[in-house]
């Protein structure tokens, strides 16, 4: 079995770099991270012939040293964030055969994307936040192999779904990219997809209509949009979802009754919408349901009763909400919690220190409280239980 382990290395001169690749130390690296590295780290680049894996973000690389980069012939994984890469990297980097994973956020790679045509074991692609033209979108499009693609805060309009949707992916992410119905209707054709994010894109309820195809979608996310009611009943069909963040939408009661027949769902984002107790009501029905976040909703005390049904409720945020001191009672219920979030509540320093007291006990809980209030302090480990984290830390070291 392989193991992996990390070792941090400081040099006072770039030399000393240069003789511990000389040396044959770090010829058996498999993956390799560091930030703002200079021109001269990356000369000696290929001395570490055998990494599998490289993070190099934050570093002015340029087309004119991405050179080094191409040297690695067994790379499966290149992160190069904002390394202020062109077209001509890309003309290297397909020289990278044994590439899977490429992600390169922030960087200016428009008229080079043709290029990667040549990996044909490129499954993962990050060119978020990078100035695409409607012929780069083309070219994506021939990179047959793509799964993952994430092409947030990139202008999408126009034709340039149409393209996307002609790829085999499971995952795509196009957050702030100008999605609008006609786009979502091309990503409907992605009947493949099991995860989308579509956070910011400011479409409306009508448009929803067009997911219901996505009969595979696991993971669905549609923050920061324009739905109400109306268009969640077009999510009520995706049964297949497990995770559904409908944040700062302008979702009200009838819609989460809606979103309460998603059997399959285990975790529920609705910050910021219009739901109050009688929503809450709806969503305690949910068995399958371990985290939920609805704060800053108007949920009163009896809200809190409903949650306290909730069994095999994980994570709970409560943040933002009109709980105050009668919830207290239901909330110290709550014993199977693992987190658990009531800062800016109407809930007084008083019983936040009974909903302390009476939580104490539970294992590995995360308490946010109102600012008034002293952290729960973790509970001490017992002899025996650091007996068993030191054999097991030192089993995971064992080499």
């Amino acid at each position: 079995m392989t193991r992996s382990f990390s070792i941090g290395m400081e040099f006072e001169k770039e030399e000393s770099f240069r003789e511990c690749c000389d040396s044959g130390m770090l010829s058996s690296m498999v993956k390799f991270s560091c930030r703002s590295v200079g021109v001269a780290i990356l000369e000696n680049f290929p001395y570490l012939e055998n990494l599998k894996e490289l993070i190099i973000d934050g570093s002015y690389i340029g087309d004119e040293n991405a050179i080094y980069l191409s040297k690695f012939k067994c790379l499966k994984r290149l992160n190069a964030c904002s390394c202020n890469l062109g077209p001509k990297s890309l003309q290297y980097f397909s020289n990278l055969n044994s590439l899977e994973e490429l992600t390169l956020p922030y960087n200016k790679v428009s008229g080079g994307l043709y290029h990667l045509k040549k990996l044909k074991g490129l499954k993962k692609l990050d060119l978020s936040k990078n100035v695409l033209s409607m012929d780069d979108i083309e070219q994506l499009s021939e990179i047959s192999n793509l799964n993952h693609l994430n092409l947030n805060g990139v202008d999408l309009g126009g034709k340039c779904m149409e393209y996307i949707s002609k790829l085999p992916l499971i995952t795509l992410e196009l957050e702030a990219s100008n999605i609008d119905e006609i786009g979502l209707g091309n990503i409907s054709q992605i009947t493949t997809l099991s995860k989308l994010k579509l956070f910011g894109n400011n479409f409306g309820s009508e448009s929803l209509r067009h997911l219901v195809k996505l009969s595979n979608l696991k993971y669905l996310s549609l923050a920061y949009n324009k739905i109400d009611d109306e268009g969640v009943e077009y999510l009520s069909l995706l049964q297949s979802l497990e995770y559904l963040s409908l944040s700062y939408n302008n979702i009200g009661n009838d819609g989460v009754q809606f979103i309460s027949k998603l059997e399959n769902l285990s975790q529920l984002e609705l910050i910021r919408n219009r739901i109050d107790e009688r929503g809450v009501q709806f969503i305690s029905k949910m068995k399958n349901l371990t985290k939920l976040n609805l704060g800053e909703n108007p949920i009163r005390n009896i809200g809190a009763l409903y949650l306290s049904k909730m069994k095999q409720l994980k994570g709970l945020d409560l943040d933002g909400t009109k709980i105050d001191d009668f919830s207290i009672e239901h909330l110290c219920l709550m014993k199977n919690l693992q987190y658990l979030n009531i800062e800016r509540t109407n809930l007084s320093e008083t019983k936040v220190e009974t909903l302390k007291e009476s939580l104490k006990l539970v294992k590995n809980l995360e308490l946010k409280l109102p600012y008034f209030a002293k952290p729960l302090k973790p509970k001490k480990k017992t002899r025996e239980e650091l007996e068993q984290f030191q054999y097991q830390t030192l089993e995971e070291f064992n080499f």
